[in-house]
């Protein structure tokens, strides 16, 4: 018996991703990590981890200068958005083999689990990957101020 396959097989680390991305799709409220139907926009891999100094966040968006990409922090939300320009714009159709590379506007928004410090964030882009710094805030010492209560007559 001959049996030929129609497709490769597939590495088995692939298969969590592909499944991130489905449940991504199909979350109300949620956008996927691409989608032609909500025009365009996709989200880039993120790594979210938490340190002893604070949350570091990783994003990668290759092929962008550091002025294309928005970061901000707005109360307990970072924002991440942009846009990856194709860099081979052509007005004849194409006929794809593999297209995992998505172009146009993307977004990401990020819980802060915990307070940061905001003025003492940091963000670098280098090599195709953002990481952004945010430190935990620090807790302040609140002194209580002595209140001398008034004699009794």
């Amino acid at each position: 018996m001959i049996v030929i396959r129609r497709e490769r097989s597939r590495a088995v680390g692939l298969r969590p991703a592909e499944v991130d991305e489905l449940f991504r799709a199909y979350m109300p409220g949620r956008s996927p990590a691409y989608s032609s139907r909500n025009g365009g926009r996709w989200r880039p891999a993120i790594e979210v981890y938490e340190t002893s100094d604070g949350l570091i966040v990783t994003a990668e968006i290759a092929g962008l200068r550091r002025e294309d990409i928005d970061v901000a922090l707005e109360g307990e939300i970072l924002t991440i958005r942009g846009k990856r320009p194709d860099p081979s714009p052509c007005e004849e159709a194409r006929v794809y083999h593999e297209a995992r590379i998505p172009y146009g506007e993307f977004g990401a928004d990020i819980y802060i689990p915990f307070p940061v410090d905001a003025e003492a964030s940091e963000a670098s882009y280098e090599a195709g990957m953002l990481r952004v710094t945010l430190p935990r805030a620090r807790g302040r010492t609140i002194v209580p101020t002595r209140v001398d209560t008034p004699a009794q007559s």
